[in-house]
Order: C-alpha cells, then sequence, then structure tokens
C-alpha cells in the first residue's frame, strides 16, 4: 500500500477524464462548452462549442484570464475572431476537482441559464458520485488520485508541507470470518464516522481499498499529522463497535516537505 501511494503522491499532473453521463450532458448542452485540464489545456469541447469557435481562443489573454478567476461568476469579454475582428459574449468558470469547464454565453437566454444551473448540479451529483466509496461514504481511491495531485500541486506552489496518513484495521479478516462480512461493513461504516469525526474539516478521508484508507493533511507537517494520527487511533480505540466489541488500527505518517525557496 505505502508503495502504491507513494508513486501516486509523486506525480504532478493528473488526468481529467469526465465520466460517460457527464459527457453525454456536455456534448447536448444547448451554450458552447469547454472542459480543461489543470494546465488549461482542452481535454472535451463540445459540439456547439466547435459549430463556433475554434480551440485557439482558449489560449487567448482574455480567456486564460476568465479560466484563473474561478467562481467569480459571468464575465463579459471578447473572443478573437480572425485577424482584427472579436466577438463578444460572455463566459464563466466551473471549478473541477482536476481542472475546469468553461461555459459561454452568446445569447443570454433566461430558459438556457436556468439548464446551465441545472447543469452544474447535474456535475456535481455525478461527480460526487463517481468519488465516493458506495460501502462507506468515504471518498474512493479515484478521488484520492485526483486530489493528491492538486495538493502536491499546491504545496509546491505555497511552499507548505502536506502529509498522508495511512491505515488499516487489525485482523480484519478475523473479524469477517469471526462475524460474518455484513458485520465486517458494519466495522467499515462506523470507522469512517469515527474517524470523520476526529479529523478537522480540511482534512480529508478515502477508503483506500479493502479495510485500509488514508486521510490527506493539507498543509501539515510531520509532527501535527503524527499528533491527528494519534487522535484517530484514540478515538477508534474507544469506540464499541456494534456487534464486534473494540477494534484497533495500525498507522503510519508520511510528508511531503515543502522546497527551499
Amino acid at each position: 500500500m505505502a508503495d502504491n501511494l507513494k508513486r501516486a503522491a509523486g506525480r504532478n499532473a493528473v488526468e481529467l477524464s469526465p465520466k460517460p453521463a457527464v459527457v453525454d450532458i456536455i456534448e447536448c448542452f444547448p451554450l458552447p462548452i469547454a472542459v480543461l485540464d489543470h494546465t488549461g489545456e482542452a481535454v472535451l469541447v463540445n459540439k456547439l462549442f466547435n459549430q463556433k469557435y475554434e480551440q485557439e481562443i482558449l489560449h487567448s489573454p482574455t480567456v486564460r484570464k476568465t479560466i484563473h478567476e474561478r467562481g467569480a461568476g459571468w464575465k463579459t469579454l471578447k473572443i478573437p475572431y480572425g485577424v482584427h475582428d472579436a466577438v463578444a459574449c460572455r463566459a464563466r468558470t466551473v471549478d473541477l476537482p482536476a481542472g475546469s469547464m468553461l461555459i459561454f454565453d452568446d445569447a443570454a437566454d433566461e430558459d438556457v441559464l436556468r439548464q446551465l444551473d441545472q447543469l452544474q448540479t447535474q456535475v456535481s451529483a455525478l461527480r460526487r458520485l463517481c468519488s465516493t466509496d458506495v460501502l462507506t461514504g468515504a471518498w474512493n481511491r479515484l478521488h484520492f488520485e485526483e486530489v493528491v495531485a492538486a495538493e502536491i500541486e499546491r504545496s509546491v506552489r505555497h511552499r507548505q508541507p502536506v502529509s498522508l496518513i495511512l491505515f488499516d484495521i487489525d485482523h480484519f479478516k478475523r473479524i469477517n470470518d469471526t462475524y460474518g462480512h455484513q458485520a465486517g461493513d458494519s466495522v467499515l461504516r462506523e470507522l469512517v464516522s469515527v474517524t470523520r469525526k476526529t479529523i478537522r474539516s480540511i482534512d480529508m478521508l478515502f477508503r483506500w481499498g479493502g479495510e485500509e484508507f488514508v486521510v490527506i493533511a493539507a498543509s501539515t507537517g510531520y509532527r501535527g499529522s503524527a499528533a491527528l494520527a494519534a487522535k484517530i487511533r484514540e478515538a477508534i480505540e474507544a469506540h464499541r463497535f456494534q456487534s464486534v466489541g473494540p477494534v484497533t488500527v495500525s498507522l503510519g505518517v508520511a510528508e511531503r516537505i515543502a522546497p527551499e525557496p
């Protein structure tokens, strides 16, 4: 597990791969849309975008500025068209975990704008569904790989540490063999609940697989993460799990040290 985590944490970027259901929604949406990765390169554009624009416009200074102003609402800008001309329109950016979605509006149709709100809701719901472990409700391994890449990039940019807390349930096979897999599933769900109540609001809990879990502790060095790991261990040991009684875990902490300026 530790080797796999080390390889995942060593990536500088993560590919943004929209899920099929999201792709269908974007493709049929009545506004031009471009989905961009964290470098600003387009990984998906819908039919309407291709009909109205060239992908080169995504590299224009006005569009680049809009991409970086995430969550700032609609911005009026002029899209380069030909050598001397420009097309006026509005655009806004929707933040995604590994990139962004740039939406253009050259009609200002109120019905279309209502559909846009629905699209944003659908995208958020689908991304959460695809990023969540079904059994426990913790974030899943796919989402871990997206988030850890973003946290490493943030760590480099702001010269701040980021740490991982890795832990698994001791003798989990014995729990399944003795009490049954239904009891084992209950233990996993209770453990996630206990851990979430123990970690900070800025920390994120992921199910790596089986009985293995990871916490990303942002802007936190080794000492702070070691103290948090001790709190997690104590909280789990103090909890009385339904049907099986006390449960213990083994934990480890790894820190990515911020580079020297």
